[in-house]
């Protein structure tokens, strides 16, 4: 008995390890399609920056001789771990599939879809949100008449792009939530009672996936997951709603 719960580990052990190598690979080859594709990416990430600066005669500059090939490096990662979102999370799902009930594989079977869907939506949004942070930044508000923006690619173009990649991940808080409203752990009467501490959780979540600790970053972040928070939890009501109805006619 004991030399099979040992083979068991073993395999699980085996599994484990052959998951993270291609999870690995698909990162790899993300970046590697990345690095290929970076001038279009990199005027994707280019083109609300100029479109501002055109009201300041501001520009980009670069000012070492390596940093051109830093921001390409470090532009082709983030992008690359975007890409290979997906498949890391069907390695994932391969992976603790076998573990669960038929009741726990209903509720996760669409969840890399929608995972990568609201990622999607998260990255379209934090560019909506950078192209009005910059014009609000760049404005002669603050960019006073006689000054003139001279932005650095590398910290302006990484900002944008680990800012996109922070939106992403932080428009996975529903999937979380109705993950584990679905599982039984978190149930609408506890989302109800703890929603100030949810809030402090919000902006803490915003604190972390938010490339720069600026206040300005934060506040950007954790205004749209909280407004997550508030329509995964009216969602929440409707399906316990509609799952105690079902109860009743059941009955």
């Amino acid at each position: 008995m004991e030399e099979d719960r040992r083979l068991a580990l073993t395999e699980h052990l085996e599994e484990l390890r052959a998951r993270i190598i291609r999870s690995l690979v698909y990162v790899m080859a993300g970046m590697s399609i990345c690095w290929i594709l970076y001038p279009y990416i990199f005027r994707l990430l280019e083109r609300p920056v100029l479109k501002t600066l055109q009201h300041t005669s501001g520009t980009l500059q670069v000012l070492d001789i390596m940093e051109p090939f830093w921001v390409r490096c470090q532009v082709s990662l983030v992008a690359g771990l975007a890409l290979a979102l997906p498949f890391v999370l069907l390695e994932v799902w391969g992976f603790v599939r076998p573990g669960l009930t038929q009741r726990e594989r209903r509720v996760i079977r669409t969840l890399p879809l929608v995972v990568f869907a609201l990622f999607l939506c998260g990255v379209a949004f934090g560019y909506w949100m950078c192209s009005v942070f910059l014009k609000w930044l760049l404005s002669e508000y603050f960019v006073l008449p006689g000054m003139t923006a001279q932005l650095r690619v590398q910290g302006t173009i990484l900002f944008l792009a680990k800012l996109l990649l922070a939106f992403g991940i932080g428009f996975q808080l529903p999937v979380l939530i109705v993950l584990l409203n679905r599982l039984g752990i978190l149930p609408e009467a506890t989302l109800r009672r703890r929603w100030r501490e949810a809030t402090v959780a919000v902006f803490i979540i915003a604190a972390i996936i938010t490339p720069s600790w600026d206040p300005i970053s934060m506040m950007l972040a954790a205004m749209p997951l909280a407004l997550l928070y508030l329509g995964t939890w009216g969602v929440i009501i409707l399906m316990e709603r509609r799952a105690k109805r079902a109860t009743k006619i059941e009955e």
